[in-house]
Parts: structure tokens; sequence; C-alpha cells
């Protein structure tokens, strides 16, 4: 059999294209760790940052140091972006763009030496489908459902529409019936996910919304969680469905990237720092226990020390639960790496650790306001017989587990006591 190795950098998106990738190999394959000896290595790459690309970089060597005599193989959005740069990598055998899944699986096939076995399965056809799971994919507690995929936006931070191109949605029946697909392995869970998951819908004939493909998956038996959604595009629909639909987890990510209007008008995004306030505010007065996440960036090019103060302003006066910070690392070829108010590294890396400070103590909190209640938890994993394990909230917290039942399956959904706290990780038994 060929051992088939893959390894995915990036965000959820990248994730699904990447499992999906491997749940259309058909017989004669083997898939093992990237850390394992394999014969061909395949490096699902992410371009957002120059970060990123020295990442994948730095993968596709440690391949080869692996197994000198594999093929390496590179894919995801920076042979998108860069494909004569990704070609010129002395390590890499072949690069596939996005949108060619179809001509690295015939290449994988080729290098299995037979051609008489059935060809794998290629999924719906439709553009925006590469990440939508095949049939016979291997079952996970919390999977990704691939919905949509690229950008209409012109963020001036940001490479994505480059690396994705414009905002594809997967069209319902098709998203229904992969999910469908994924039910019937019983993932406690799925995650909805999308590069610009609120405009779902937008480019089908006839035009629909995340809000109705939502209400046509709640049925299906997962509990469904939303990848990110941004802020503009949170309207009344999808704030009702939040605060009453129990299939849908009570956690919202938004990509809010700064409390400071004068950055975010720099980064060319649609909404203002008292819009978010807002909106935060009225999320939270709806349903309690919500989940309220956000993406971070600190230390944009010319972002003044009172810009800085407001994202941390920002964070402390806010319902925020979780946050996930980025220094800001300029991209080639985005408006914002060309500007000449690009700030020290050190003081972007300053900005971030403060902002991630005000985030944790505001996680701290919110996992304190969950002891003493009773929360849906999906177990991602068990210590054997000894009753112990470790699971996930529907409002996105770590839970250590106790007292549970002899032989308790993974990827199960338990009602659970929170019965008190480590740090952010809540522990309790099932209810």
């Amino acid at each position: 059999m060929l051992r088939v190795a893959l390894t995915t950098l990036g965000c959820k998106v990248n994730r699904a294209d990447g499992l999906a990738l491997l749940a259309r190999l058909g017989e004669g394959f083997r898939v093992v760790g990237f850390e394992a000896e394999a014969d061909v290595y395949i490096v699902n790459t992410c371009t957002v940052t120059a970060t990123a690309d020295r990442q994948s970089r730095q993968l596709l060597y440690r391949a080869r140091r692996r197994n000198p005599s594999a093929r390496v193989v590179l894919t995801g959005c920076f042979a998108r972006v860069s494909p004569e740069e990704a070609a010129r990598i002395p390590v890499v055998d072949r690069v596939f763009s996005l949108g060619q899944h179809p001509v690295l699986l015939a290449f994988l096939e080729e290098l299995r030496g037979s051609m008489t076995l059935p060809a794998p399965e290629r999924g719906s056809g439709h553009p925006a489908a590469e990440g939508v799971p095949a049939a016979g994919a291997p079952a996970r507690a919390r999977p990704c459902l691939k919905v949509q995929d690229g950008c209409n936006a012109a963020c001036s931070y940001c490479i994505v529409p480059r690396a994705r191109g414009p905002s594809r949605s997967v069209p319902e029946e098709v998203v229904v019936e992969a999910l469908h697909r994924l039910a019937e392995q019983d993932p406690g869970e799925v995650v909805l996910s999308g590069i610009h998951l609120g405009a779902y819908g937008r480019d089908l004939d006839p035009p629909t919304t995340l809000v109705r493909l939502i209400r046509r998956c709640a049925s299906a038996g997962p509990r469904l969680r939303l990848s990110s959604v941004d802020p503009q595009e949170v309207d009344p629909e999808l704030r009702s469905l939040l605060e009453g639909e129990a299939a849908l987890c009570p956690h919202l990510h938004l990509p809010i990237q700064s409390g400071a209007d004068e950055v975010l008008a720099a980064m060319n995004r649609p909404y203002r720092s008292d819009e978010i306030r807002g909106l935060l505010e009225e999320l939270r007065q709806r349903r309690a226990e919500l989940a309220l996440g956000a993406d971070l960036i600190a230390g944009f090019p010319g972002e003044t020390e009172a810009q800085a103060a407001a994202s941390v302003a920002l964070v402390e006066a806010s319902p925020l639960t979780h946050l996930h910070v980025f220094p800001f690392s300029p991209r080639p070829g985005t408006p914002a790496s060309a500007r000449a108010d690009q700030l020290p590294r050190e003081l972007a890396r300053a900005r971030a650790a403060a902002l991630r400070q005000a985030g944790r103590r505001k996680l701290l909190a919110f996992a304190a306001a969950q002891l003493g209640q009773v929360r849906d938890v999906l177990v991602e994993s068990t210590d054997g017989d000894a009753g112990r394990g470790r699971g996930l909230s529907d409002n996105y917290l770590r839970v250590a587990l106790r007292g549970l039942s002899p032989g308790q399956r993974s990827g199960a959904r338990l009602r659970v006591l929170i019965e008190d706290q480590d740090g952010s990780t809540l522990r309790g038994r099932p209810a």
C-alpha cells in the first residue's frame, strides 16, 4: 500500500479540505501520521501571513528529512498565491493549487502503480465543495463541514481573497446530503465552516442565507457549531437563532480585529467599535451562557498607543469570553504590507500580550460563571476504564470529566454537572 501523510496549517476550511482529500483515497492507500515514515507527504499550506509561509516551508523540509526517497507535495493557499515560488522550493516534487484535488488524487493513483481499482469518489463536482466529505470519510468527534469558500471582501491586511478566490457557496442540498452522511457516523458535533461564512447563499440561484441553511441542518442529529461570522452579518435572524435553536451551540466567533475606529477604517472593516459593543451586549442579554470569541490584530501599521489601548478597553468592557490574538505580520501583496508606518515586531508582540492577558481574565470569569450548571459536553477522549476523560462544552469550554461509565465512547454527548474549575478548564461529572 502507498503510505500517505498529510498535515494542514491554518483555518477550519483548510482542515476540511485536507480531511476531504484523505477521505477520497481509494483502496491501496494507507494514511499515516505526518511524523511517521511515508511514501508521500502532503503539506496543505496556509499563506495568511509571512509566518504561515515560513511554517509551511519548515514542514516541507521536515518531510524530506524524514524520508529522503518520499514524494513531497505542496498544496493549499500558498500554492494558489505563489505557485512559482512554491515550485522553486528544492524539496518539493509537485505543486497542486486549490481546486486541483482531482488532479492530486490522480497523481497519487499513478504513484500507487495500478489503475485497475475503482477511482476514488470525487465529491459533488461543485466548485466550492472540494472540502465536503465524501462517503466513507473517517469518523471524527467534531468534523468540519465546509459550506462556503472564498471571499469578496478587501481587508487591507488579508491575502485570502487572492488565495481562495471569490465567495462561493455549496448548494443547500449538497450540504444537507453531506451532513446526513456525517450523521451516520454519529459524531457529537459538526462545525459548519467557511472563509466568509456569513456570506453563505448570496451567490446561489435562488439566493439563500446561512440562517436558512442552519434550520435545514438542525434536524440531522449532531449539534451544530459555526466557525466564524463577520460582525456585520450577525443579523436579527441569526441573533434569534443563537438564542433559541437547540441544535446550534451557544457560541459565536467574530473576527473583530480592533477596538479602534481609525484602525478598523485602515483595515477596511465595514463597522465601528460602538457597533461591536452594542452587538456583544445584545447577544449576552439574549443568552447568558453564550460564548463570544473574537479575532484581534495587535500592532497594525500606524496603530498608536491610544488605539492599542482602545482594543484592550473593548475586551475588558465587553462580554467577550475567548480571544485569538495575532501580532500584525505583513503579508506581501496586501495594501497593509506596503505601508511605511510599520511598527517594530517587538511592539506588536507586547501589545498582543496585553490583549491576551485581558482575554485570559475574561475566560476565567466566564468559566467560573458555569459552576453549578449542567452543560451539554462532547466527550473527546477517555482514560480507559478509569472513569475519566476530557470534553468540550456546548459553549466552548474544556471540561475534565470524572465518574464516566466503563467503556464510555468518545464522540458521545453527555449532560454534565459542572462542579469546579482548574483555571479555564471546568471539572464535572455526568448529571
